[in-house]
């Protein structure tokens, strides 16, 4: 498979602090190198739909594996949702989300227009909510009470787990090669070598998600 990725199934059930601590462990991958892990919003297993209301053409269909409002590095540093392994190919991110991963609707969703710098991405942001009376003011985005935005929320379909030649993360974006590089890229990666409808690859091996 020319794109490193592999998806990885969301339990049916979980006893982790009520599905908000994402824990996934690596084994026998590539040593010393980079991965990152992404809450996927495609089924790719199953040709990549995505879940009844997501908004298509508005948000990517991967998003960072950390919290909307844990802070984004855009690949200045590690960003949260990265792993290196060791020269024995093991790794292991664990994680406190603000949000329950299993819950339908509370996974926040990536807007689909990112910063560019040339081919590259180099920033993004998470979709936010804005009213929908047309007498407010389309500028007065939507907050909580402590201030922050609220964010459009949509139900994951799995973890995938990207690797980086480059070892660099990239933010709110993979960074893939020079997959999701180009402007065209909406979340999703090309269908692998000798596969046949969806994108990416799907399976267990090459780490544990719990």
């Amino acid at each position: 498979n020319p794109i490193p990725v592999v998806q990885l199934k969301l339990p049916t059930t979980c006893s982790c602090a009520q599905g908000k601590k994402l824990k996934v462990d690596l084994k026998n991958a590539h040593p010393n190198t980079l991965y990152t892990v992404w809450i996927d919003f495609r089924n790719r297993a199953a040709g990549g739909a995505t879940p009844t209301g997501f908004p298509v053409g508005a948000a990517q269909g991967v998003a960072p594996a950390f919290g909307a409002y844990d802070p984004v590095y855009n690949g200045m540093r590690p960003d949260l949702n990265g792993i290196f392994t060791d020269d024995k190919g093991k790794g292991k991110l664990h994680i406190n989300l603000d949000y329950n991963l299993l819950d339908e609707n509370a996974s926040p969703v990536v807007g689909v227009e990112l910063s560019m710098q040339g081919l590259n991405r180099v920033g993004g942001y998470w979709l936010r909510l804005y009213p929908t009376d047309p007498n407010t003011a389309a500028t007065n985005q939507i907050v909580d009470n402590d201030g922050r935005p609220l964010v459009v929320r949509s139900t994951a379909q799995g973890i995938t787990i990207v690797r980086h030649p480059d070892n660099t993360t990239h933010g709110h974006t993979p960074g893939v090669k020079n997959v999701d590089h180009l402007s065209a890229f909406k979340g999703d990666f090309p269908a692998p070598s000798g596969g046949s409808g969806g994108s990416g690859s799907s399976g267990k091996s090459g780490g544990s998600g719990k």
